[in-house]
């Protein structure tokens, strides 16, 4: 059996408690998601959270905490994502990425419920476990 590939990807609020999402737009994925992306070899999950978000939105953060874990399937594939939650640092968020991404917004968790069939199958995974109360943010 293989190995879930590892992501990770970190958790933006703004000032009004809505988390940052950015909406992946590509031939066979149109979904609202968490930013980050695959760990590389030697990179630590949180190293990788945070150039992932340099690369996909163009700005520093500075990662507070690991908020939790999930696995998840999609497209054939297995993968373990690891949650950091982060605060910008430097800079204003702005798509780098236009092939892949073509907005980003900021969400309450309500507006995420009601939004359930357009996230990420990671998305729905935490938003899952902010539900039941496995995620922690404080």
């Amino acid at each position: 059996m293989t190995s879930p590939i590892p992501l990770a990807g970190c958790l933006i609020f703004n000032h009004h408690h809505h988390l940052l999402l950015l909406h992946r737009h590509t031939p066979g994925s149109h979904q609202w998601e968490i930013p980050g992306g695959k760990v590389k070899v030697g990179e630590t999950s949180a190293a990788a959270a945070t150039r992932e978000i340099r690369e996909e939105l163009g700005v520093q953060v500075k990662i507070a905490k690991l908020a939790g874990t999930a696995n998840f399937s999609q497209h054939s594939h297995s993968y373990h994502y690891s949650w950091f939650l982060a605060h910008i640092v430097s800079g204003v968020p702005t798509i780098k990425e236009p092939d892949i991404f073509d907005q980003y917004d900021y969400f309450s968790w309500s507006q995420l419920q009601s939004l359930r069939s357009q996230l990420s199958p990671n998305t729905q995974n935490l938003l899952h476990a902010y539900l039941s109360h496995q995620l922690s943010l404080s």
